[in-house]
Formats: structure tokens, C-alpha cells, sequence
């Protein structure tokens, strides 16, 4: 079974190919078409005569090939075919292009793919005889009366050459001749019983009936001839009626001829008169052309309408004597015109007009004659230009040539001129003032003898300028007293008009005081270089961030070689990629604002170390060229300094607020800096103490107070002070302190800040009570010991020593502060007192 099912799609699959095969070879057109008239399938003959694609067809009603003009009788005729009433038909089908083709049309119903369609295969019957196409169109119509009449007249005018038609009064067509249909494409049969409505566009065939009708109420014979295109083609019809036996107009019969060439000669002849005409009203000039008379034939439209004052065409047939005011002018119009006219000659004179707007011209005008087919003088024809330009152009040359000579005797450099065989010919008063020589005595001479003492071989400017002028060249020229002076010359070479030199002018001036001041320059400059190649700091020149100069210093230090960072190395090259940008843009806006520079940049040694240069610059000219100086001290060790000091002040100050005692600074003036022991020994803020200088004197008790002032004023800042004094806290507290200050000294050895160290030693004072009552206790036990001695030991004292070191064992722990204070020394007197006591005893 599935064997079976196989065979029967290929067998279909068969069966198709060889349908559309057999479908595509036949050449006449076949459509197969749904109920509602679209399109489904066409063959290949359809398509190309039709100059359709299968794209553009398929599922597009059928009514679109046929005559939009014929659209009810289309639509009967379909709707006839599809409902199987009608089978056959005569109707033209519309190409791509709007051609119609005449078709035979059989139609038949079937199936498509199981849907119901209609079937429809069309012959081409354009190339049939006119018999057969009516025999096929009166298949089933019953013969009429007349038949044979409306034969003969078809067949006259089938016979005409040109298009003929018969129309009855209702504008219906009867008959029409095969010229009619060739030139039309169009059948006798599509178009008898149709109106020009039918057929032609709207406008056109309105206009067809518009003058039938004035025709067929009016009875005339003949309608004047109308000319219209039809598809790119000119016809010229005549229309005339022709009438029944009892004398009622029956209708119209029209002839018309193809006028196409002639309308196209007419179309060119009139494009060449409007490009003439354009032609003419475009030219600026003012052309005109008379006949022998000098009656206008016609002119241009700046002539009539900027000269003449009126219209072109109310110039033709008129004369100068119709057109012009000015009698005397215009009979002097007509006096050049004869002239024209009788000698057969052109003629050219100048002279003004005067325009409508009130300006005046000068004119140039040229009058020529023309001639007619026989070689007879038929007119003329002018053309004035307007050489108002031309004559003011004249006028300045003729003003300059007038300042060149003004400006040769007045120009305050020497100027000559020589011939082309370097002969002087003009000779200038400055030339004079600087040679010695006059023009007299210099004119017709060798002008490398008179300036420079050598022919021409020797002079090498004069050689080497032969083609292209010289410009500033430097020379020396000898004057008539033999002295030498520096010159600069510059020479312009003139040529006629084959190319070949005809003079040669001259200027030069005396630059011997420019060239010693340049001397002195040089000397000045290479002065100045010396100055700042030894000058201890980095300077460097450069445009646009491009360096041209770098001294000797800034050569050392970088580390480069002279031709290595001379000219043309960029400055960013030098500077670190970090800072560029920042010290680009402040220069840049200082520059701008004309201050001069001063900044800190890090440059890039050849070796790749940094150094640290303080810069400052200017804008400057160098070179005649907006530049850049920059002056740069190497502060690589200061910084270094700097950095450490900064690390050391950093020390300082945790070491100070970190310690018990008060850290006071002064300058000559006030309090700088106090440490923060200050307000856990006074009980005060350090803030306090720096607002009010006096606030820490006013803590000092009233029996100290004066002893102090010396120490804690300002004043004494360059002498050392070494005070105990006691305060009064603000609760009430009574402490000791301790200070010692001392002056800080620069590098220069003076002291602009003194430093002060404030101890509490209190606790200090507190021992130092106890231990003074110790003292006077030990007295009174030394004193009883001796005695106890004396009574108890035999006398005098022999044998071992006493021991007593234990009686006297002092305290041997005490605070902090004691270090600060010589207990120890004081206490090994007392004991060495005692000793000797007890060696006395």
C-alpha cells in the first residue's frame, strides 16, 4: 500500500510538469481564473506579450487588463463568462505599457487543485482580415438592412491614407478606416457603437464633442481644423456633417492627417527662436537689427528695454527718429546706418548712451550689413558694448603709468632700468644720492660696469636672472669715489609678447648701516650667550612647547648631549607625565594673562632620575617669533631638606604632645605654639593661651610675679632663663613649676624664636620638705649617737671599727620627678659628715 501512495505522487508530480510544459509552449493566451476573476495561473505567452511578470498577475482581477474606458461593458462581459452565459468574445486586453491588443476570448468552466475555475485561452486577431473579425464578431447578430452600403463605404475609406471615421449624431462611431485603427491600435470592431468617451481621455474627448455639436446645430460644411497629440503624435482633423434625404443631419464623418514631422519642424523652429531670443535677452550687450529703411526688425531685450524705454515689441517697424528724443542723435544713427548700408562694410565707432535709469555709458558699436537669398543688402545688425570698464581701466593705466613715473622719481630706493643688452635707460634721484653718478653719466652704459666695476660675465646676478625675477639678494656696489657699500637688490624681468626679455628693472637699496648693526647684533648676541651659558641656573628657550635653546647648565644637569636636546625636542619629553598637563595649562594661562611664571615642575634627567626646579618665565620674542624663557634652579636638595625638616618638625610635635611639661615657643611678638600639657597643668585651654598672651602671667602668684615677667616676656628672646615659680590653678590649686628657655638659632646666627620647657614639680617640692625634715632629725640621731659612743666605747678607741652605715639608711624610692633634683649628692654629705664625727669621737 505505501508502495502504491508512492506511485501516485510521482505519477502526479508527472502529470503537473507535463501540464505546465505543454501550458508554457502554447502561444496563445491562456488564464485560468477563481469565481470572483482573479487571476490564478497564466503561461508564458500571456506574460510576455503582455509585458507582465507572474508576480504582478497573480491573485490581480482581471479587469485590469482590459480599457479603463470600457469599464461597464468589461464587467458584463466577465461577469457573463464567469456565470457560463457567455463563451466567447471579442475584447482588447491592455499591456504594461497601455497598448491594447485585440483578442478573441473562449471561455470554458473547470476544475484547478479541486476549486472551480474558469479556463480562458485568447488568439490574437490583429493581423486578421477586416471579414473575417466581423464575421466572427456578427456570429449570432442578424443581418440589417444597410449592411452592404456601410461595405461600400467602409472600403472607400479603407482606401484613404490617412485616418477616416463616420460618427452618427450622437457621437457613436460607424465606421472607421484601417488607418484609423493602425494609428490608434484599435479594432473596428471595439470601437463602432462607442463614443470618444469610450476611447480618448476625458479632455479630449469633451473637446470632440463640444465642436461636433456647435457643427451639427450650426449645419456648416467644415469644422475648422484642430490640431491635438495623441501618444506622442500630432494630427490635424477636419469634420464635416452629412445629412438624411429629408435633410436632418445624420452625423459626421472626420478626416485627419499625421502633421507629426511638420509639427515637429514647427516645435524647432519655435525652440530655435526661443533659444535665439534667450540668447540675445541674456547677452549684456545691446543687439538690434534694422532693414535698409533702418526700421526696426527687431532687438534685444537690454536694448529696447534699457536704452529705448519701451517693450520689444513696440520697437519693430519703428526708427530711431520714432524712438528717440534726441534728433540730433538719431540722425546721427542714421548717418552710420547708410554708411553700413552703402559700403557694404562693417563699421565700428564709440559714443555714450544715456539708459533709462538715468546712468551713462560709454559704447563701443558695430554695425554689419546682411543679405537676403539674392546676395541683396537686407539690413543691418548692431551690437553696442558696454566698455564703461574698459575705458575706466584705460583711465587708471594711464594714471598709473603717470604714478609709476611719479613714484620712479619720488620711491626712496634706487631704481634703473636697463635694456635687453643691460643697458641703462633710466636712472632714479636715489640712485644718484648713493652712487655719485648722475643719470647723465650713467645713461647707455653697462649697468654691472657702473655699479659693480666688472662686466657682465663677472656679475653673477645679472648672469643668473634671466627668466624668474630676484628678490633681496645681497650685493656690493662700488660708488664713483670708490668706496664699497652693501646692497640689497631685487630684479624684475619684463618680457614682450614672443617671451623674450625687453627690459629689466632694478631696486636697490644701501644697507651698509644694517649690515655693521648686524655685526654689533652678533657680537651682542654671542655677549649674551656667553652671559647665560654661564649663568648657575637651567635656561631654556622654546615655541609652542618645542625647546630651541638649553645653556650649557641645563646640558650638564639633564645629562644630554647638545645636538640630542637642542631644536626640535619637545618640553614634554623633559617633564613627568603627572605634572605636564598641570604646569602646561598654568602657563598657558599666566602667558594669557601677561604675568610671569613661577611654578615648581620635576624634570626627566637622560638617566632617568627627577630632579625638582623651581621655574620662572616670561613671554619673549625670539627669532621675530613669539616665544617662551624659562629660567630653572635646581631645588632637588632643598626639597630634600625641606622634606626632612618637615619629618623632623612631625617628630617634634608628637614628641611634644606627648611629654608632661609645657612646650612654648615665641617669637618677638607672641606665643607660636604650647603644648597640650598646658592644660593639664594649668588647668586652662591652650586656645585660652594663645588669644591672650598675658594669661599665663596672670596664673603665676602675685610673690612670683614680677620675678617672672623678664622670663616670659618677648623681649628677652636671645637670653636663657633657668625660674621656679608657683601658679594659682583656676580651682583654687597652688603648683610648682620649673622653667628653663633658651633661644633658637638660624643658620645666620640669629635667634628669631625662643623655646620654652615648663616642669610641675610639685611632687618635687613635696619631697624636698620631707627630706629637710629628715635632714634635721638625722641631726638630732647623729648628735645622740656621738654621745651614746662617747659614753659606752673605752678610751681612747682601739680595735675593730664601729659599724653605723645602717643607722643611717636613707629612703631609696621616690617619684619621677626626684631624678630632677641632687638628693643624692646632698644626702652622701651628710653621711661623710657624720663619718667624720664619728672619727672625731
Amino acid at each position: 500500500m505505501t508502495m502504491g501512495k508512492h506511485d501516485h505522487a510521482v505519477a502526479e508530480n508527472q502529470y503537473k510538469d507535463s501540464f505546465n510544459q505543454l501550458f508554457d509552449q502554447i502561444e496563445d493566451y491562456l488564464f485560468i481564473l477563481d469565481n470572483t476573476g482573479k487571476i490564478i495561473r497564466t503561461n508564458k505567452a500571456a506574460l510576455e506579450k503582455l509585458e507582465y511578470t507572474l508576480e504582478e498577475l497573480v491573485n490581480t482581477n482581471v479587469e485590469m487588463l482590459y480599457p479603463l474606458t470600457r469599464h461597464v461593458e468589461v464587467q458584463e462581459k466577465i461577469k457573463g463568462m464567469l456565470e457560463g452565459k457567455l463563451d466567447k468574445c471579442l475584447i482588447s486586453l491592455r499591456t504594461k505599457d497601455g497598448d491594447l491588443i485585440p483578442l478573441e476570448i473562449r471561455v470554458w468552466k473547470g476544475t484547478w487543485e479541486g476549486k472551480n475555475v474558469v479556463y480562458g485561452i485568447g488568439k490574437d486577431i490583429f493581423g486578421y482580415d477586416r471579414d473575417e473579425v466581423l464575421a466572427l464578431d456578427l456570429t449570432n447578430k442578424e443581418p440589417k438592412k444597410g449592411d452592404q452600403k456601410l461595405k461600400n463605404i467602409q472600403s472607400i475609406l479603407d482606401s484613404l491614407p490617412f485616418l477616416a471615421w463616420m460618427k452618427d449624431k450622437n457621437g457613436k462611431y460607424v465606421i472607421v478606416n484601417r488607418a484609423f485603427e493602425g494609428f490608434y491600435r484599435i479594432k473596428n470592431t471595439e470601437i463602432v457603437g462607442k463614443t470618444d468617451f469610450d476611447i480618448f481621455p476625458h479632455k479630449i474627448a469633451l473637446q470632440h464633442k463640444n465642436s461636433e455639436e456647435e457643427l451639427i446645430k450650426s449645419k456648416n460644411r467644415l469644422l475648422n481644423p484642430l490640431h491635438h497629440e495623441v501618444g506622442g503624435k500630432w494630427i490635424e482633423t477636419f469634420v464635416a456633417p452629412f445629412f438624411e434625404e429629408n435633410g436632418e443631419v445624420a452625423g459626421t464623418i472626420g478626416v485627419a492627417r499625421n502633421i507629426t514631422e511638420r509639427k515637429q519642424l514647427e516645435m524647432e523652429l519655435a525652440n530655435q527662436k526661443r533659444f535665439l531670443k534667450s540668447m540675445l535677452d541674456t547677452i549684456p550687450d545691446y543687439i538690434f537689427y534694422k532693414d535698409v529703411n533702418s526700421a526696426y526688425l527687431g532687438c534685444n531685450k537690454a536694448n529696447a528695454e534699457k536704452y529705448l524705454g519701451v517693450n520689444e515689441d513696440e520697437v519693430r517697424g519703428k526708427t530711431d527718429f520714432d524712438l528717440m528724443k534726441d534728433m540730433e542723435l538719431a540722425k546721427f544713427y542714421r548717418h552710420k546706418d547708410q554708411e553700413v548700408l552703402a559700403t557694404v562694410n562693417t563699421l565700428k565707432y564709440e559714443g555714450k548712451y544715456v539708459l533709462t535709469d538715468g546712468s551713462v555709458i560709454d559704447t563701443e558699436t558695430v554695425k554689419t550689413p546682411f543679405l537676403d537669398e539674392q546676395g541683396n543688402v537686407a539690413g543691418l545688425i548692431g551690437v553696442a558694448r558696454d566698455i564703461t570698464n574698459r575705458k575706466n581701466l584705460e583711465k587708471q593705466l594711464r594714471e598709473q603709468a603717470e604714478y609709476a613715473e611719479l613714484l620712479f622719481r619720488t620711491v626712496p630706493s634706487a631704481v634703473l632700468s636697463v635694456d635687453k643688452d643691460r643697458k641703462i635707460f633710466r636712472w632714479n634721484k636715489i640712485a644718484e644720492e648713493i652712487t655719485g653718478y648722475t643719470a647723465a653719466e650713467v645713461m647707455g652704459k653697462e649697468c654691472s660696469m657702473v655699479l659693480h666695476g666688472v662686466g657682465i660675465e663677472g656679475c653673477e646676478l645679472c648672469r643668473s636672472t634671466t627668466d624668474s625675477p630676484l628678490i633681496n639678494e645681497k650685493c656690493k656696489i662700488k660708488t664713483k669715489d670708490g668706496l664699497t657699500r652693501h646692497a640689497l637688490k631685487s630684479i624684475a624681468v619684463l618680457k614682450d609678447e614672443s617671451g623674450k626679455i625687453s627690459e629689466k628693472m632694478e631696486c636697490f637699496e644701501d644697507i651698509t648701516e644694517m649690515i655693521e648693526l648686524e655685526a654689533e647684533l652678533r657680537e651682542s648676541k654671542e655677549r649674551y650667550s656667553a652671559i647665560v651659558n654661564n649663568a648657575p641656573q637651567i635656561v631654556v628657550i622654546f615655541k609652542q612647547g618645542v625647546i630651541e635653546f638649553v645653556n650649557d647648565v641645563g646640558i650638564e644637569v639633564l645629562g644630554y648631549k647638545d645636538d640630542s636636546i637642542g631644536h626640535g625636542r619637545h618640553m614634554k619629553g623633559l617633564r613627568t607625565e603627572d605634572l605636564f598637563g598641570s604646569v602646561n595649562s598654568t602657563i598657558i594661562e599666566k602667558i594669557q594673562g601677561e604675568r610671569c611664571v613661577s611654578c615648581e615642575i620635576e624634570l626627566i634627567k637622560k638617566s632617568g632620575g627627577i630632579i625638582n626646579v623651581l621655574l620662572k618665565g616670561t613671554e619673549i620674542n625670539y627669532e621675530r617669533e613669539k616665544a617662551f624663557l624659562a629660567v630653572m634652579m635646581d631645588i632637588t636638595e632643598s626639597k630634600q631638606l625641606n622634606a626632612k625638616l618637615r619629618a623632623s618638625e612631625e617628630k617634634f610635635r608628637q614628641l611634644a604632645e606627648t611629654i608632661n611639661e609645657i612646650f612654648l615657643i615665641t617669637d618677638k611678638e607672641r606665643i607660636v605654639y604650647v603644648s597640650p600639657a598646658y592644660e593639664r597643668i594649668s588647668g586652662m585651654s591652650c586656645q585660652s593661651l594663645l588669644d591672650n598672651q598675658r594669661s599665663l602671667v596672670e596664673l603665676i602668684h602675685p610673690a612670683d610675679r614680677e620675678r617672672l615677667q623678664a622670663s616670659l616676656g618677648f623681649q628677652s628672646i636671645n637670653e636663657a632663663s633657668n625660674e621656679e615659680f608657683r601658679i594659682i590653678r583656676p580651682d583654687g590649686e597652688i603648683r610648682w613649676l620649673w622653667l628653663q628657655s633658651y633661644s633658637i638659632k638660624d643658620e645666620a646666627n640669629n635667634s628669631p624664636h625662643k623655646a620654652t620647657s615648663i616642669v610641675d614639680i610639685t611632687d618635687r617640692k613635696k619631697i624636698e620638705d620631707k627630706l629637710r625634715e629628715r635632714e634635721r632629725q638625722t641631726q638630732r640621731e647623729l648628735l645622740l649617737a656621738a654621745r651614746v659612743q662617747q659614753d659606752s666605747l673605752p678610751h681612747p678607741f682601739v680595735g675593730e671599727k664601729v659599724r653605723v652605715g645602717t643607722i643611717f639608711e636613707p629612703y631609696s624610692i621616690v617619684s619621677g620627678d626626684l631624678f630632677n633634683y641632687k638628693w643624692f649628692e646632698e644626702q652622701k654629705n651628710y653621711v661623710d659628715i657624720s663619718l667624720m664625727s664619728v672619727d672625731m669621737v
